[in-house]
C-alpha cells in the first residue's frame, strides 16, 4: 500500500529578486507557495534608483522565460545617468 505524500506549501519571506524568481519557478512547477512582504508594494513604485543584476540572476531570470521581456525594459549601466560617473 503506497501513501501519498501530503501536499506542501512553500513559504517565501520577502520581495526581493530571488524572492520573486523562486515564486515564478514554483508557479510554473505548480507548486504552492505563500509569499509574505511586509511592505504595502511587493513591487515598489517607480523609482529612480537603480537595480543591478548579477549575470548569474540574469541566467536564472533566462532559464524561467523572462529575461528577454525584462531585457527590453532596461538600460545598461553604462547608458544611464549614473554611466557618466567616475571613481576619484
Amino acid at each position: 500500500m503506497h501513501s501519498q505524500t501530503p501536499p506542501f506549501t512553500v513559504l517565501i519571506l520577502g520581495s526581493n529578486i530571488p524572492a520573486l524568481a523562486l515564486a515564478l519557478a514554483l508557479s510554473q512547477k505548480d507548486i504552492a507557495f505563500i509569499l509574505l512582504e511586509r511592505s504595502e508594494h511587493i513591487v515598489p513604485p517607480q523609482t529612480t534608483r537603480p537595480i543591478a543584476l548579477h549575470p548569474h540572476g540574469v541566467a536564472i531570470l533566462d532559464q524561467l522565460g523572462v529575461w528577454e521581456q525584462l531585457s527590453q525594459e532596461t538600460i545598461p549601466a553604462s547608458e544611464g545617468w549614473w554611466g557618466g560617473v567616475t571613481e576619484r
